[in-house]
């Protein structure tokens, strides 16, 4: 259990990277750059997710860096919200 919510918290970690990334591309007019970065960052979140499914599917114990990988989690996502909001202010997205 530990691994895997280690891995949750490297891959929403990343993901936040990938999104900053992406709104920097948008910024400097670089749409193409900007949607990759933002597809890497949501290939992420989206395994982020998974694994935070299964660990929830097996009926583990909850312990505190567990609670702290779920609250990563929710906030990468919001931050992904956030910056393809803003991106689409530069409208990079459709």
């Amino acid at each position: 259990m530990l691994d895997n919510t280690l891995t949750i918290v490297d891959y929403t970690m990343d993901s936040q990277k990938y999104y900053r990334q992406a709104l920097k591309y948008a910024k400097n007019n670089e749409p193409f750059n900007a949607k990759k970065a933002i597809k890497e960052g949501d290939d992420l979140l989206l395994k982020a997710n998974q694994i935070h499914a299964q660990l929830l599917s097996q009926n583990n114990e909850l312990d505190l860096l567990l609670i702290h990988a779920e609250d990563m989690l929710i906030s990468a996502q919001l931050y992904k919200t956030l910056i393809k909001e803003l991106m689409d202010l530069y409208n990079f997205l459709p």
